[in-house]
């Protein structure tokens, strides 16, 4: 209670020093609220910071920071930081350049005064509370920037926190008895464009359930969740299954959650499952490349690892699990392997060997199902990387402008094996190869074509392949078509008020047949007057967004972006610049809501 008081004297204090302006410097004063109320966050920490280079020495800006820490830690001024705060906020012209901090009172009010014409932001936080989404993420405290005039008080600074929702419940074992020291993840979807589906988990803080089994996860956003509970991979809980709420093990069928603002939600009961298997997969893996051991003369032809990757795109990213051929070399003389802890699925199993003659990687795969037994009998086979050669054709009227060696091309692999080789850089003929490629499906991305220019077609053989990609074989080829002459699109965005809106994103997106195409997309953002400019667009149609504020890149994802189509502009691109365009921007709803609907 005596550290309560002290604050709240403390914090009463500071406001009354300031409460008169000694100086002809400016003031800066607002108050904090919970988002969308009218209610006060008392307690929260204020920073003011004057923007650009600080004259602190570094050990007095760490000290600074240590000290604003330790008030963010404990909500609480005490001893020396006490008085060094008062001193600052009643003289912040004293301050040189560091940043000055105060608490709000009970009615969430604060204020800095003696403040020097200048720029800065502000910083409004308090423990567990979140700010208003930006990009679909939520911050820690909510930033902005003021201005500051000689002998003014600024405009009064309003700052909205979030209070976070909690979410609770228990974990009981297959058997139906409390599972204990069990660690409970709360997940939420972000968009991945790099993913087929465009969509991943990201698992927040892990909570471990109590001897009752229970658990309470706070700090939770306001939205559409789900909660997995993680068995340890070792003792008993290994024969555990990760289960998720709704008692289902795969994260596609879990039951979602809804939190609101501030919300709690409780009897979020999982019953873990019983691991089926796990199960062994056997056969022979053959590297024909392998050249005798200089010690004992003997070829060993087996293979080593593995790598057991998932054929279906999964929510959650456990990585590419890697397993050691169990069979030891003296016994695997003909290539026979044996792996072990595999669970039921369908997987594609890559080998990799190193060639000697070129110390590249070499690959093998095969398809395997495993189902609810030992899997027997599987071949698979290391074969040789394939040549690659292609050709960068320049096209346009500005097309002398445009050197074919400025322009690189790297190979993104769409299947299982990650090699899709460094980039490729043609000579000033345009030409180049690559004589060291896996086997696999490829997408072709190509950088460094100027901002007017565009990429008109890629082609393998006779079949454009820049939508789609192309699968690498013995004779694949490639040709790269980039035009000099990329059309300019302007505009401006407004609100639903028609006043311009600054840092609006604009993305131009293509028809439904090229989606899948990342390169089709075209994006730009509005200047402070809501105007923007979009270069390099290439001839054709489109559906043109303006969203106030989106998550980066998030119109990749199909069907975060079927949301808005409706709202979208259909426009059409001819080989002439087209008129400016006039665009209502798009207040964004919050992604996770979409998926707690």
């Amino acid at each position: 209670m005596k550290r309560v008081l002290f604050v709240l004297f403390a914090t009463t204090l500071v406001l009354r020093v300031t409460a008169q302006n000694p100086s002809n410097n400016g003031v800066v004063e607002g108050r904090i609220v919970r988002e969308g109320t009218t209610d006060p966050v008392a307690n929260a920490l204020v920073t003011l910071a004057p923007l650009g280079a600080s004259t602190l020495s570094p050990e007095a800006a760490a000290a600074q920071a240590r000290q604003i820490e330790q008030v963010r830690r404990n909500a609480m001024i005490a001893g020396n930081a006490r008085e060094a705060t008062e001193a600052q906020v009643s003289s912040f012209s004293n301050s040189n350049g560091k940043p000055v901090y105060v608490l709000t009172n009970d009615s969430g009010r604060f204020t800095f005064i003696d403040v020097p014409a200048g720029r800065y932001t502000i910083r409004g936080e308090r423990e567990s509370y979140m700010a208003p989404r930006v990009n679909e993420s939520y911050q820690s405290g909510f930033v902005k920037s003021v201005v500051v005039e000689t002998n003014k008080r600024t405009e009064a600074i309003e700052m909205e926190l979030i209070p976070p929702g909690v979410m609770s419940g228990r974990v009981f074992d297959p058997q139906g008895q409390p599972a204990v020291n069990v660690s409970v993840n709360a997940y939420r979807v972000i968009i991945s464009p790099e993913r087929n589906g465009g969509e991943l988990w990201f698992a927040g803080r892990a909570i471990t359930t109590n001897d009752r089994g229970e658990y309470r996860l706070t700090g939770i956003p306001p939205g559409g969740l789900w909660i997995g509970a993680n068995p340890r991979p070792n003792g008993p809980q290994a024969a555990w299954e990760r289960t998720f709420y709704g008692d289902v093990i795969a994260p596609d069928t879990a039951t979602r959650i809804k939190v609101v603002t501030g919300g709690g939600v409780p009897n979020l009961d999982i019953h873990l499952k019983t691991r089926t298997g796990p199960f062994k997969i056997t056969g022979t893996a053959i590297n024909p490349f392998a050249t005798p051991n200089p010690s004992t003369g003997v070829t060993d032809r087996s293979i080593s690892n593995f790598q057991l990757i998932d054929s279906r795109v999964s929510l959650i990213n456990d990585g590419r699990p890697s397993f050691a051929n169990a069979i030891p070399v003296s016994a695997r003389s003909n290539g026979e392997f044996e792996i072990g802890n595999v669970k039921p699925g369908n997987y594609d199993l890559v080998a990799s060997a190193t060639d000697p003659a070129t110390r590249q990687t070499l690959y093998g795969r095969t398809p395997v199902e495993v189902r609810n037994a030992d899997v027997s009998g599987v071949s698979l086979v290391v074969s040789r990387n394939l040549s690659l050669k292609g050709q960068v054709e320049i096209r346009g009227t500005q097309g002398a402008s445009i050197k074919p060696e400025s322009i690189s091309i790297q190979l993104q692999s769409l299947g299982p094996i990650n090699g899709g080789g460094p980039p490729m850089r043609p000579d000033m003929n345009g030409t180049f190869s690559n004589d060291h490629l896996p086997e696999e499906k490829y997408r072709v991305q190509v950088n460094g074509v100027p901002q007017e220019g565009y990429i008109q077609d890629i082609r393998s053989g006779d079949a454009s392949v820049f939508d789609d990609g192309f699968t690498l074989n013995p004779n694949s080829t490639l040709q790269v078509i980039v035009n000099s002459d990329g059309l300019t699109l302007k505009g401006s965005v407004r609100s639903t008020k028609g006043q311009p809106v600054a840092a609006a994103t604009i993305a131009l997106v293509p028809p439904q047949a090229q989606r899948q195409n990342p390169i089709r997309f075209k994006q730009a953002t509005s200047d402070d007057t809501g105007m923007f400019t979009m270069r390099g667009v290439a001839p054709g149609q489109y559906t043109i967004f303006a969203w106030e504020n989106i998550y980066n890149q998030a119109w990749l994802n199909p069907r975060y972006l079927d949301h808005y189509l409706a709202k979208g502009r259909t426009i059409t691109i001819g080989n002439t610049p087209p008129a400016e365009i006039q665009l209502e921007a798009l207040p964004t709803e919050n992604y996770l809501e979409l998926w707690a609907r």
